[in-house]
Order: C-alpha cells, then structure tokens, then sequence
C-alpha cells in the first residue's frame, strides 16, 4: 500500500508517518521543508504543491494508492489577502485535485480542512457546509472544501476538520504553553468551565489511517472531526500539573486575569514581543468550544491514548528536548 502525504515534515506529518511505516505503508513525504527527524529524510521529496508540473511528476513516478493532503499555511495573518497570504491553501490544494484526477492508482484521498471553518462558542455547524470564520486561516480553509466538493474526483475523499492538536512534536505549545509550565507561572482564570476538543496526536493518527480503511459509506464524501472529546480545559492543564509538579494549577479571578492580559497587550505593543499572557490568550484560557466530535467516534471508534497517557509521552518528549 502506498501513500503519499503532502506536509509530512510537520507536527502531525511526522507523527503519522512513523506510525504509517508501523502499520505497513510505502510512505512518500511531499514538502518544501525536510523532516526535522534525520530518520525520515529518505522517504522526503523537496516539493513545493504551488508547482503543478513538478507535483504531477512525483505523483505519476509514486503511483499512490492513498493520499492525505496535509500541506497548509496554518497560521492567522489578518494584514495579507487570501489569495497572496494562503496560495498554497487555495492554489496548492487546487493542483493537487486536477494531479489526482490524473492519477488512476488514488483509491482515497484526505483533505485537510480546520475547526476554524466555524467558530462559536455556543453551538455547532448544523451540515458540513455551514460555515462561520473568524480569521482568514478558516477563511482558506473553506475554500479547500469548496474546492474539494466540485472537483468530482472519481476517488473516494474526505474532508477532515482536526481540532486542537497537542503532543510530542508539537512546537507552538512548546514555545508557550509548556514554556510557561516550565516556569511555573501558569494560572487559570476563575472556576467556570470552558469545554473544548483537544486532540492527542496519536489518537488523530489513529483516526487518520482508520479513514483510509473505514467502510466508504461511512467516509465517502464526508467532513469528519479529528479530535478527543471534549474536555473541560482546566483538567488538561491539571493533568500536567499533577504529573509534573504534584498539585493542581493554581486558580486566580478572572477579572484580575482580564486586567492583567489588558496590561500584557500594551507591554506586547511597546516592546515587540509577546506578554507570557495577553487578551487573546486571556480568551483561549475561557471561551468554550464545542465542536460535533461524538459522529467521529461512532464512525472511527474509540482513539487508543486517554488524556493522561497523552500527557505522560508529551512530558517524557518535553524532558528529552530539556523544554521542561
């Protein structure tokens, strides 16, 4: 079985291949960046998906029986305009649809959407084309699915929508959560719940390659979270709290929390680096986020790694880097 990933070099690329190469695929890592592990620079190819006649090229030499399109700008960048800022999620995804279309050995394909393609605290999509963006990010993403529903591809696709993806590789909460966990200065504003779909990325690989091998009724043609259930957020930051320092996080009123983030924002502003807290993560620590994950678990089942299993291998990575 071979399956060719775009975007392998990064947090979830890497983790899924390893665990691909385990389950018995001939992996094929398509990126315009290498793989930070040295162990899987021989199944890398420096390829950028914004060039339509290289991409074919790999694609035709490969022949893949499985695609998952991961490659993506993932980032929120409100000064660009879609299309210059996120080519590769509008114009990338587009070459890889017509490659596709050309290439009669694709079984299945994953395309990689977000939550952000609709945002609320307070309620859910009600179809997969109900939409509600907050930020340009989720604004591409829309289009990819839109891009993906007309293409017409005679495989069978999936659109996925991963939620809060955490765990060993991950270097964005590295360089903040974690950092703050290192330094013991992490805090959580007052007692009222805030409830979100984190997701362990050995559970969202677990369900990625249980896509490509799920009855195609259940998967074909479907948006399909990728993510654990939802959680309330003050007992995933208690579970590294326990495990690292043996006590819970400590809880501060969340007004004082408020103030202090609207202070972090002027501190940002004057000296061009990010405050350890400010509004926008004040707003992550307390906003809800409920997202339709439980149709995951009757179509995929029941992910491998609870919540403290998850913490446990993030903790033991974190050490060997020295990041704790």
């Amino acid at each position: 079985m071979k399956l060719l990933i775009t975007g392998g070099s990064g947090f979830i690329g890497t983790n899924l291949i390893y665990e691909a190469i385990k389950t018995g695929y001939t992996v094929l890592n398509l990126d315009i960046k290498p793989p930070k592990d040295k162990d899987l620079l021989n199944l890398w190819k420096k390829v950028d998906i914004l060039d339509y006649e290289v991409l074919e090229k790999m694609f035709t030499s490969f022949c893949p029986d499985y695609v998952i399109h991961l490659a993506a700008r993932t980032d929120c960048d409100e000064t660009v305009t879609l299309e210059d800022g996120y080519k590769i999620n509008i114009n990338g995804t587009k070459n890889l649809l017509n490659v596709i279309n050309n290439t009669p050995s694709v079984n299945r394909i994953i395309i990689t959407s977000t939550q952000f393609v609709y945002k609320s605290n307070v309620d859910i999509p009600q179809n997969d084309i109900d939409y509600k963006p907050h930020t340009i990010y989720g604004q591409s993403k829309i289009i990819t699915e839109q891009l993906t529903r007309s293409s017409d591809m005679n495989c069978i696709w999936t659109i996925v929508r991963p939620t809060t993806i955490w765990g060993p590789g991950d270097l964005i909460y590295r360089n903040q959560f974690y950092k703050i966990l290192k330094k013991k200065l992490y805090f959580h504003p007052g007692n009222k719940p805030c409830y979100r779909s984190y997701g362990y990325v050995g559970n969202i690989v677990f369900q990625l390659l249980k896509i490509l091998n799920t009855n195609p009724e259940k998967v074909n043609k479907k948006v399909i979270y990728l993510g654990d259930e939802l959680i309330n957020v003050l007992d995933w930051v208690n579970e590294f709290h326990m495990q690292l320092y043996y006590r819970k996080a400590y809880i501060i009123p969340s007004m004082f929390i408020k103030l202090l983030a609207i202070f972090g924002d002027l501190i940002s502003k004057i000296s061009g680096e990010r405050f350890f807290i400010d509004s926008s993560r004040y707003h992550s620590m307390i906003e809800s986020y409920p997202v339709p994950i439980n149709p995951t678990y009757e179509i995929l089942g029941k992910p491998p790694f609870t919540m403290k299993q998850g913490v446990e291998h993030t903790i033991i990575w974190l050490k060997q880097r020295d990041a704790l």
